[in-house]
């Protein structure tokens, strides 16, 4: 196991946008201030920190909080660099998370890390200027996974008793959802056609099997927790990508199902810049259209 990740870490690298790269590309039209490896963990953990970017300008801002994504094995808040500056720029407190990685922190572990993650930020962001009765969960890819059981334990009590724990935030501080190409079922997305999904069930969940640890695949599943109380949400994707038609086409049916509102950002197959992970490079048309949109979705409440 701990070599097909080492592996897989070594691809996930090659086929990554360079960082310095995607952050650079980013405009950054206003001043933005950064506090970095803030500590939320309650045991000391280095991994459980988190970045705060707010406007250079005193005030009572919104705030965006940003998952990373990379199969709940790989990624880094560093990822979102400057996704979090723009937005920031644009008037928001947003907050990069990093949480502990499977499969030192497999599910239900790893969702629980990040509840406490909210928890800090519920009772600290006003100290850097954030509204916490305003905030906007943000995810992509494994990120998208973990934002909405965010959501869905903030908003359904049967996620709470699945977790075992209380909501980190009132249902009615969260704003609204922002969510890039997720994994949503673990029933459907283990037949996607997805590199290194095989590695990331193993890691995350440490089965493939949807027959014999079907149960344990619903649990961890966000899609079947969606209830009519869940935030209003915009969804971004290409249908290049091997995760858009049974997870993110699958979960918007759901949300309509429960009368969410749903803003679509959607990117048929001629759109060969949409790939997955396209959220992290503003060179490509389809992230300018994207943070267009998503500017627009957080603004019109």
């Amino acid at each position: 196991m701990k070599m097909n990740i080492l592996l897989t870490k070594f691809l996930y690298q090659l086929t990554t946008v360079n960082r310095s790269k995607y952050n650079a590309s980013f405009p950054i039209e206003q001043p933005v201030e950064t506090f970095r490896n803030i500590s939320y963990s309650a045991n000391g953990d280095k991994k459980q920190v988190l970045d705060i970017y707010t406007p250079d300008v005193k005030g009572k801002y919104p705030i965006v909080v940003q998952i990373h994504g990379g199969g709940w094995t790989l990624g880094d808040k560093d990822d979102n660099i400057g996704y979090c500056e723009y937005l920031a720029s644009k008037g928001y407190v947003s907050v990069a998370i990093n949480y502990t990685l499977a499969p030192k922190a497999p599910h239900p572990t790893q969702e629980r890390i990040v509840f406490e993650a909210f928890r800090w930020i519920n009772e600290h962001i006003s100290e850097y200027g954030g509204d916490p009765q305003n905030i906007f969960l943000s995810g992509d890819s494994g990120g998208a996974h973990l934002a909405a059981t965010v959501a869905n334990v903030c908003t359904n009590k049967k996620a709470q008793e699945v977790f075992g724990v209380e909501p980190p935030l009132r249902k009615e501080q969260i704003r609204g959802m922002v969510l890039f190409y997720g994994a949503y079922d673990f029933l459907t997305a283990k037949y996607a056609k997805f590199p290194f999904i095989k590695v990331s069930y193993e890691s995350f969940l440490g089965t493939m099997d949807d027959q014999k640890d079907r149960a344990l695949m619903k649990e961890a599943s966000p899609f079947y927790y969606v209830n009519a109380d869940f935030p209003r949400t915009i969804l971004l994707s290409g249908a290049i990508d091997g995760l858009h038609e049974s997870q993110t086409l699958r979960f918007t049916e759901g949300l309509k199902k429960n009368k969410v509102p749903v803003t679509e950002v959607f990117f048929d197959r001629t759109r060969e810049d949409a790939v997955h992970g396209f959220m992290v490079d503003y060179s490509r048309e389809c992230t300018k259209e994207s943070m267009a949109k998503i500017v627009a979705f957080l603004e019109n409440e």
